[in-house]
């Protein structure tokens, strides 16, 4: 007699198609067990971890190492960087671009499993609003001119209380670091930012499409973000959900706005009980995109990288951080790269 596990077994062995994958360059504390594409590929085929793999997802923390592979090259990443399409067969990128099919915009803020539970929140009432006892906060590593403006000022009405290793004025405090599991995930920040009415959540960069987990982050902690960063924001988040700091032509506005909601708890109420997204079922349109896209490659089995026409390393050297400050460069770089494909 069959066990359930035995049945399911010689499903996995003769009914799905079975598809070898491999995972390399990704941040140190990856496990791929939980990354997204692999758990939507593991419905459709039998997938095993192959040395030698059919399918290999790159990306971008261990230098060429996927040039010594085969298989098709998926490229991923969360960061603000284009990738460059002669390489790599496919890409799942946060930025937008038009590569025949090939590329699949994702935004990073999605591969946040808690992000399902976002449009399901219980409806916040003045009760639960006693909890929020604190006003701002500020969690960040490193300084960025844009957000460090918004710190400085806003401290100018209220005390912004910042505990992340940049700027800190909680005399060393710090809310704990990323989960050990996938490496977005941040409950204990979350949890910390749970007792403030406002975060101000704001990229490293200014770009379209580069949204990431900041502005995630304040919505679990159920604050209301003031957020700086992608022009197009407003496609994917309720504009009615957040402060929009590109909205306002000076400090002042927005300041003024600040202090409206934080002195009025009718209007920050309103606010904080807004859908988060603009279209309802964002997040499961965009998990069936992927899907869809991870099937077509595996069902198309084709290649369609040249790494035979060029120097290999010096074009991949090309891949461009997006900042302010090399957008000129960059351009330059891309219609270089375009022209290539």
């Amino acid at each position: 007699m069959y066990t359930l596990l035995g049945f399911y077994i010689l499903y996995k062995q003769f009914i799905m198609k079975r598809i070898s994958v491999n995972f390399i360059g990704f941040w140190s504390n990856f496990d791929y067990k939980t990354f997204l594409p692999y758990l939507l590929l593991k419905k459709h085929y039998d997938v095993v971890i192959s040395k030698n793999p059919d399918f290999l997802f790159c990306s971008i923390f261990d230098g060429f190492e996927y040039c010594k592979y085969d298989g098709i090259r998926i490229f991923c990443t969360s960061e603000c960087i284009f990738p460059d399409m002669n390489i790599f067969d496919y890409a799942i990128s946060i930025l937008d671009m038009s590569v025949g099919g090939r590329v699949l915009n994702f935004p990073y803020f999605m591969y946040i499993d808690a992000i399902t539970n976002l449009d399901k929140r219980p409806i916040m009432n003045k009760n639960d609003l006693l909890n929020k006892t604190r006003f701002c906060n500020f969690i960040y590593s490193h300084p960025a001119p844009e957000r460090d403006k918004l710190f400085h000022e806003i401290s100018k009405y209220r005390v912004v209380d910042s505990a992340g290793k940049h700027l800190n004025n909680m005399d060393g405090f710090t809310p704990g670091k990323r989960d050990e599991i996938t490496g977005i995930r941040n409950n204990s920040k979350i949890d910390f930012q749970g007792q403030y009415k406002f975060t101000i959540a704001c990229e490293n960069y200014v770009y379209e499409n580069y949204v990431t987990e900041k502005i995630i982050h304040a919505y679990l902690a159920r604050t209301i973000p003031i957020y700086y960063g992608d022009p197009n924001v407003t496609k994917i988040f309720n504009p009615k959900s957040f402060i929009n700091v590109s909205d306002y032509k000076s400090t002042d506005g927005l300041i003024e706005r600040i202090k409206e909601i934080d002195s009025n708890p009718n209007l920050f109420l309103e606010m904080i009980n807004e859908p988060v997204f603009k279209c309802q079922g964002y997040v499961e349109t965009r998990i069936k995109k992927l899907d869809d896209f991870l099937v077509n490659i595996v069902e198309s089995g084709k290649l369609f990288r040249k790494p035979n026409n060029y120097n290999v390393r010096k074009l991949n050297e090309q891949l461009i951080e997006i900042s302010n400050n090399n957008s000129d460069k960059f351009y330059k770089i891309y219609k270089l790269i375009r022209n290539k494909i």
